[in-house]
C-alpha cells in the first residue's frame, strides 16, 4: 500500500506554511529536498501515515488537514491533475480522478455521482489505514475534502460552496473553521464523507478545457495505468483484490482466481513460484487488521475475531499467537500500557 511523493509534497510544504519546523520535519519523517522532488517516488502506509502524524505534531493543530486543503491545486496528484485542468466540465474532471487515481495512491478512492438535486464527491480511505491510523487517515479526508473544494473552485473559477456536507467522525466542540470552509449546512457521525454540490455544477465548465491536451493526457495515463497492471507480480495483484474486495470477510481463492482469469490450480502455483501463497497472503492482511483494531481500543477480541472472519474466537486466538508470539488480550494491554 502507497502513497505517490507528489501527495506527500502537498502535505509537507503545508504542514511547513502552517508553522512546522521544515528541518524537524525532514528528520521526524525521513525527507529530504531530493526526495520530496522525485515525482516517481512513493512511501508505504506505515511511512505516509507517519508524516501526516508528525505534521500535526510540529504544528499543534489537529485541523491541518483541513488548512493543507485549502491551498491544494490539482497538482498534488501528477499528471492526472493535468487531465483535470483540460476537462471539459468539472464532472469530467473528477471522473478522470476517479478512472486514473490507482497511478497516485491506492489507499484513497474517490467517487463522484448523481442523486436528485446534487452531484457528489464521496472520499474514502482504506479500512486498513482507517483501522490502523485512525486520526491520519482522518486528517487525509480533512485535506481532500477541503482540498478538492479549492479545486472545484479553481477548474472553474467559481466560488462554489457545497449545499451540505457529511462526516464520518463525530462533531468537535468548535465547528468555526468547518463553517468557514464548507458552509454551515455541516452533518457528522455519518456513514460517508460527502460533499454535496448542486447538481448543475457536475456541468460547469473548467477554464483551461483543451481538447488536444485533454487526449494527450489521458492517453499518456492509460498507458502508464496498461503498464502498471501489466508490470504487476501475481502476489501484488492478490493483495491488491484482497484489500479491495475485503469488507467483513475475506474473498476466497476461487473468488480471486476468478477475477484474475486465471484457475485456482493455476494461481496456487503462480503464488508458490513467488515464495508465497494465498495463506500467507490473506494472514498478512488479517494481522495488519488485527493489530489495527486491538489498537484502536473499539472493539472486544470476539469482534475481532468474526469481523476478520474467523468462525470461532479461540481460533483467531491461535492465529494471533502464531503471528506475534502473544494473545491478543495481552498485546491490547500492552498498548494501552504505551
Amino acid at each position: 500500500m502507497w502513497v505517490s511523493m507528489t501527495i506527500i509534497r502537498d502535505i509537507v510544504y503545508g504542514a511547513i506554511r502552517c508553522g512546522a519546523d521544515a528541518g524537524e520535519l525532514y528528520k521526524r519523517s525521513g525527507l529530504s529536498e531530493e526526495k520530496l522532488s522525485d515525482n516517481k517516488a512513493t512511501l508505504n502506509l506505515e511511512q505516509a501515515q507517519n508524516v501526516w502524524k508528525e505534521a500535526v505534531n510540529l504544528t499543534n493543530d489537529d485541523l491541518l488537514g483541513l488548512h493543507i486543503g485549502e491551498n491544494s491545486t490539482p497538482s498534488i496528484v501528477g499528471l492526472v491533475g493535468h487531465l483535470m485542468q483540460s476537462s471539459p466540465t468539472l464532472k469530467d474532471a473528477f471522473e478522470n480522478l476517479c478512472r486514473f487515481n490507482t497511478l497516485v495512491t491506492d489507499v484513497f478512492t474517490y467517487h463522484v455521482f448523481s442523486e436528485k438535486e446534487y452531484f457528489i464527491l464521496e472520499f474514502t480511505p482504506h479500512e486498513i489505514w482507517q483501522e490502523n491510523y485512525p486520526e491520519t487517515a482522518k486528517q487525509a479526508v480533512m485535506q481532500a475534502m477541503s482540498g478538492s473544494l479549492h479545486v472545484c473552485q479553481l477548474l472553474t473559477g467559481k466560488k462554489l460552496l457545497p449545499q451540505k456536507v457529511d462526516f464520518a467522525w463525530n462533531s468537535p466542540k468548535n465547528k468555526a473553521e468547518y463553517d468557514r470552509i464548507f458552509g454551515q449546512h455541516l452533518n457528522f457521525n455519518r456513514d460517508e464523507n460527502r460533499l454535496y454540490l448542486r447538481a448543475e455544477d457536475a456541468q460547469l465548465p473548467v477554464i483551461g478545457y483543451n481538447r488536444e491536451l485533454q487526449e494527450v493526457f489521458r492517453s499518456l495515463l492509460q498507458k502508464a495505468l496498461d503498464e502498471a497492471q501489466d508490470l504487476e507480480t501475481t502476489s501484488s495483484q492478490v493483495k491488491r483484490i484482497l484489500a479491495e474486495k475485503f469488507r467483513d470477510h475475506l474473498p476466497s481463492l476461487h473468488e480471486i482466481s476468478d477475477q484474475l482469469h486465471v484457475t485456482s490450480r493455476s494461481l496456487q502455483r503462480k503464488l508458490k513460484e513467488e515464495n508465497t501463497s494465498y495463506q500467507e497472503l490473506t494472514d498478512e492482511l488479517r494481522k495488519n487488521l488485527a493489530l489495527g483494531l486491538l489498537r484502536s481500543h473499539k472493539y472486544t477480541i470476539n469482534e475481532i475475531a468474526y469481523r476478520l472472519g474467523y468462525a470461532e474466537p479461540s481460533v483467531f486466538r491461535r492465529a494471533f499467537k502464531r503471528w506475534t508470539g502473544n494473545n491478543p488480550s495481552k498485546y491490547e494491554a500492552g498498548s494501552i500500557a504505551k
